[in-house]
């Protein structure tokens, strides 16, 4: 696109530097002397370079835009990738602290359970201690 309106923007030169030197002749070649067809010439080489110009934008811009268009939908897919892996993090610390819950109202029934076999063996122990002091005086009791 670019070489196309280089070629086109540079024979639209000569033809005009051409006009210029001498003034007596047209693009066609033959004698002329109207300014319009200068003013035209002129004219037509601003219309045909923006024309050319706005191929090359329209181009690029579009180029541009589908790129754009790709990071967009490549970030959307991350960010999709990063909702998921949250949710699922998510998830799992849910998952721990009712874990954690369940193992710390264990533990608490742990202990109370290990509290009243405390309180049971000290009162077994204090109903055996005069029954065991008993034997230990009939076991050493001298037979005469």
């Amino acid at each position: 696109m670019h070489g196309k309106f280089l070629h086109d923007y540079d024979s639209g030169l000569n033809r005009f530097s051409k006009l210029a030197k001498n003034d007596d002749t047209s693009l066609s070649g033959k004698p002329h002397h109207d300014e319009k067809s200068i003013l035209a010439i002129s004219i037509g080489l601003l219309i045909g370079s923006q024309t050319a110009f706005a191929d090359t934008d329209l181009t690029s811009i579009e180029a541009r835009l589908a790129a754009m268009e790709q990071r967009l939908q490549a970030a959307e897919h991350r960010a999709d990738i990063a909702e998921h892996r949250a949710e699922a993090a998510e998830q799992q610390v849910k998952n721990l602290a009712a874990t954690q819950q369940k193992t710390q109202a264990t533990v608490v029934q742990a202990q109370a359970v290990a509290q009243q076999t405390e309180q049971r063996t000290a009162r077994l122990e204090e109903k055996t201690m005069p029954v065991m002091a008993l034997n230990f005086m009939v076991m050493h009791v001298p037979v005469c």
